[in-house]
C-alpha cells in the first residue's frame, strides 16, 4: 500500500496565493463598504473618510512590528496577524455609532495588516519556495493578488447593492478568518 500523495497543486506557495487572493478580495471590498456603513449610519462623511485613513497609522510603527516578524515563528505571527485583521473587521459593525471605538479597532486590525505585509514578501515566500524561483513566486502572488483588488471593486459594488455594507464587512473578516486558518 502506498502513502497518499499530497496534491502538487496545493504546495504550501499555492495556498498563500489562493488564500492571499480571496484576503485581497475582501480588504478591497472593506474600503468600499466603510465609508459607506459611516455615512448610512451616522451620516457624517468627514467620520466615514477618517475612518480609513485611521487604518493606516500602525505604518508608523512598521519598524517595531518587524521586530515582532524577526522573532518570531512566520507562520504563528501571520496566522496571528490575520486574526488581527479578522477581529478587528468583525466587531466593526457593531460599534459604528462609537467612532473612538472604531479607531482603536482600525488601528489594531492596521497592526494586523503590518505584520502580514511585512511577512508575505520579506519571510513568508522565500520560506515556502527555492530561491531560484523566489522573483517568479513574489511576481506571482502580487500579479494574483492585485487582479483581486482590480475585481473587487465591479463585484463589491453589485455586493453592497444587495447585501448592504455591514454584510460586505463581515465576508472582509471572513476573509481573514480563512487566511488565518490556512497556515495553521
Amino acid at each position: 500500500m502506498t502513502a497518499p500523495t499530497r496534491s502538487r497543486f496545493l504546495t504550501p506557495f499555492n495556498v498563500l496565493v489562493i488564500l492571499g487572493t480571496i484576503s485581497k478580495f475582501g480588504s478591497s471590498l472593506f474600503v468600499l463598504a466603510l465609508p459607506l456603513l459611516f455615512l448610512k449610519e451616522t451620516g457624517n462623511p468627514a467620520l466615514a473618510l477618517m475612518a480609513l485613513s485611521v487604518q493606516a497609522v500602525p505604518y508608523l510603527i512598521s519598524p517595531l512590528l518587524g521586530e515582532v516578524v524577526d522573532r518570531y515563528d512566520s507562520r504563528t505571527v501571520y496566522s496571528v496577524a490575520q486574526l488581527m485583521l479578522g477581529l478587528g473587521t468583525l466587531l466593526i459593525p457593531f460599534f459604528v455609532h462609537q467612532p473612538a471605538l472604531i479607531f482603536v479597532l482600525l488601528i489594531f486590525s492596521g497592526m494586523g495588516s503590518v505584520l502580514a505585509g511585512l511577512l508575505n514578501y520579506y519571510k513568508l515566500i522565500p520560506q515556502l519556495v527555492p530561491e531560484a524561483e523566489l522573483e517568479r513566486a513574489i511576481g506571482t502572488y502580487m500579479s494574483v493578488t492585485d487582479t483581486a483588488k482590480l475585481v473587487a471593486p465591479l463585484v463589491g459594488g453589485l455586493l453592497i447593492t444587495a447585501l448592504g455594507a455591514k454584510v460586505a464587512i463581515f465576508i472582509d473578516a471572513l476573509t481573514f478568518f480563512l487566511m488565518a486558518g490556512g497556515f495553521f
